[in-house]
This record gives C-alpha cells, structure tokens and sequence, in this order.
C-alpha cells in the first residue's frame, strides 16, 4: 500500500486543565465546579473515570510526532493506547478537589448521588469506563499526572 508510517490510536479519558483562551467560565467541568460554589449541586459519585492532563495530552501527541519516536516503530503497525490518568475518580472526587485547592465551603452544598440508582435521560455509558494507561506511560517514558496536580495547576 506504500504506507511509510506507524498508525496509532489514543483512547482518552475526561481530559482537565486550565480555561482555554477563547473559553468562558464554565468551558471546562473543573470551573464548573468552581461555579458552583455556595450553590447546592448534585454530582455523581459511581460514574468513574481516569482523568487526564490537557498539557500530558499535548506531551503525548508531540510524542508520537517526534521523528525518532517514529521511526523506532514498525511501519505496519496499528497501535491502540489508553490515554487517561493515574487514578479512577468520579465527579463526585472532582468537584471535592477543586473545592479544596479553590478553598471554599463545600459541606451540604456538593450533594452526592448514585447514577445507577436515579433517573437518568442524558446518553447512557457504563458506569466504570476507568483505564490503565500502563503501556503507553512506558511507551513515552513518563508518568501522567493524577487529580491533585491536574487542579492545582488548572488553577494557577
């Protein structure tokens, strides 16, 4: 077929960070958890993922970009990588940390709820879509950041 490059596919996770340039406030679901404080808000607690940098997504596309990354692959290769972070968190977990590092009062305010227990009539997804992106942090030689590190900086 006369293809001379790898092919590789990136599977990411709810990817975190500061608000874009062209965003408003509540572009990201970080700062819509900030907009909510002093708001009673209900956020899901059994809902899991495995949140992502938006800078550790970026590092990883230069990554795959970098020649030399390139030719160290086999040219017929069809790769898959889970791209998600460290740690499996819910929304309920994030809503919980931007409420720490932001300091504010988030007691009786920031209710939680099971999804699987209520009425839901948005798009149905598994519960649990959580990954291990093991292969690909050792395929790019670094570990990604987890929840803490991924707030405090959207915060900077």
């Amino acid at each position: 077929s006369g293809r001379t490059k790898p092919t590789v596919c990136l599977r990411s996770s709810i990817i975190l960070g500061p608000l874009a340039p062209f965003g408003n406030a509540h572009s990201t679901f970080l700062h819509f958890c900030l907009s909510r404080n002093g708001q009673e808000t209900t956020f899901y607690t059994d809902e899991i993922r495995t949140v992502i940098a938006v800078d550790d997504v970026v590092n990883i596309l230069l990554h795959f970009t970098n020649d030399d990354t390139v030719r160290g692959m086999d040219t017929k290769a069809h790769k898959v990588y889970n791209m998600g972070g460290p740690e499996r968190v819910s929304r309920y977990d994030m809503c919980l940390a931007v409420a720490q590092e932001c300091n504010f009062e988030h007691e009786n305010l920031f209710l939680p709820a099971e999804k699987a227990k209520g009425i839901f009539k948005g798009t149905s997804s598994p519960l649990d879509i959580s990954m291990d992106s093991s292969k690909l942090e050792g395929f790019v030689g670094w570990k990604f950041r987890g929840l803490e590190p991924i707030v405090k900086a959207a915060f900077q």
